[in-house]
């Protein structure tokens, strides 16, 4: 049976996007902004562990000191140099002046990368429920959980590849220190790889709802357990980049 138009222009532009963004690279260490750690200020930093806050980097001598600043930076941003005032004393700072060069010029790629971790929490839900009510119909041998896990494969699908593009978005400028952008990689390569899987259990669960038979059924299914287990993964990967690698240690 061959795959419908509606999937193949799926694939087509996904394919399209991932050649267009894919190849991507978090940003390397250049320059230095801060040579002290804001958070202990009697510690140098290290070149390749930073963050991006406000358009500018912060540099700092360890990833906890990274984490206590991402977590309050307003309390640490007063003793950053690059976020001191640039103008003369006495005088009122102009916003059109003073930054009326096109640095701030809206960026819709990177402003529809923000919504990339709203994205993820909907194909990560749909697909586990989808894995779920097959699990269910597995034991139960009820028809009607199959054809539920059927259609929130559907949905998982688009918000699947909804989710990729916005990841794809967002990575185009991503930065990250050198001890994450192992992950980085790994995340978005899992990112893309989720999609084509959770795309062709889509095709099975077509397959399975125009005539169902027993051997579709448990392809389908052994294809819902490896999406499911990818987005854990996948998800897995994301949540090291937010909380560091060592987010789940005791």
């Amino acid at each position: 049976m061959q795959i419908p138009a509606a999937y193949r222009r799926l694939f087509l532009l996904l394919f399209t996007m991932t050649a267009l963004t894919g190849y991507g690279r978090a940003e390397d260490v250049s320059v230095l902004t801060n040579s002290i750690c804001p958070v202990l200020t009697d510690e140098k930093v290290d070149s390749t562990i930073f963050t991006v806050y406000e358009g500018k980097r912060v540099y700092f001598c360890c990833n906890k000191c990274r984490r206590e600043f991402l977590a309050e930076p307003e309390k640490y941003k007063a003793s950053l140099p690059q976020f001191a005032s640039t103008s003369t004393e006495g005088s009122e700072h102009d916003h059109e002046q003073d930054h009326g060069n096109g640095e701030h010029k809206f960026n819709l790629v990177v402003y529809l990368g923000k919504f990339h971790p709203l994205a993820t929490h909907f194909p990560i839900a749909l697909i586990f429920t989808a894995f779920l009510f097959s699990a269910v119909a597995a034991v139960t041998k009820k028809e009607i959980y199959d054809s539920l896990s059927i259609k929130l494969t559907f949905l998982a699908a688009l918000s699947a590849l909804v989710t990729l593009l916005l990841g794809l978005a967002a990575g185009s400028t991503a930065s990250f220190p050198s001890e994450l952008k192992g992950y980085f990689n790994w995340h978005r390569l899992m990112g893309i790889g989720t999609t084509f899987a959770i795309l062709l259990t889509a095709v099975f669960a077509w397959l399975c709802g125009g005539k169902s038979t027993k051997v579709r059924i448990r392809i389908f299914r052994v294809m819902l357990m490896i999406s499911a287990i990818a987005v854990g993964i996948t998800g897995h990967l994301g949540a090291s980049l937010v909380f560091g690698p060592e987010h789940f240690a005791f």
